[in-house]
């Protein structure tokens, strides 16, 4: 899911908690970390949910086919006794973190070195919003940062647009880059 999305975050997505029928899709994610502090509640003045909008419409149109054609799940609360819906995706962080060594041993049978987390998702999608000129401040919303400073790792990394703003171009033979890949070193 395109959001920068920590893992936890995602995997707790219920419906409600998509929103794509507005004029701006979007999700509303609950921020694990922040409430943790202060006994599980934010601190006054202080949300533990960001909005993030939904920006590719093939997933907009995907998340619409897949709510219009499954129904919701719902399961009693132990303590409570109420009924709660269940998060959309039913899969553990273990299960998510096994499927990316899948794909990692996959594409190293095919002599190409990947080096992939949950969190390269999150970190891609900084970096796509930083280049796309999207204001650091904002960027820091999008991705639950309390503080400025763990956002400010992305804008560090964001100095390598210093060569694309002088237009250069680097090129790179085809058979180069997959011999660079796959870490041959004849």
């Amino acid at each position: 899911m395109d959001t920068g999305a920590r893992l936890n975050e995602a995997l707790a997505l219920r419906r409600r908690d998509f929103h794509l029928n507005e004029s701006i899709p979007h999700v509303v994610l609950r921020t694990a970390k922040q409430r943790r502090a202060g006994g599980g509640r934010p601190r006054k003045g202080k949300s533990a949910n960001r909005v993030v909008p939904l920006l590719d419409p093939a997933y907009v149109d995907e998340m619409r086919w897949l709510f219009a054609s499954t129904r919701e799940q719902f399961e009693d609360d132990p303590v409570t006794g109420e009924r709660r819906a269940l998060p959309v995706w039913n899969v553990s962080d273990r299960t998510v973190r096994n499927w990316l060594v899948r794909a990692t041993d996959a594409a190293e049978r095919d002599r190409v070195k990947l080096s992939i987390s949950p969190h390269t998702f999150r970190h891609s999608f900084a970096m796509h919003l930083l280049y796309g000129h999207v204001h650091p401040k904002v960027l820091q919303s999008l991705l639950g940062h309390e503080k400025f400073e763990s956002t400010e790792v992305y804008t560090k990394i964001f100095a390598l647009d210093v060569a694309a703003s002088k237009q250069l171009r680097f090129t790179l033979d085809t058979r180069d880059a997959l011999h660079l890949l796959r870490g041959n070193n004849n």
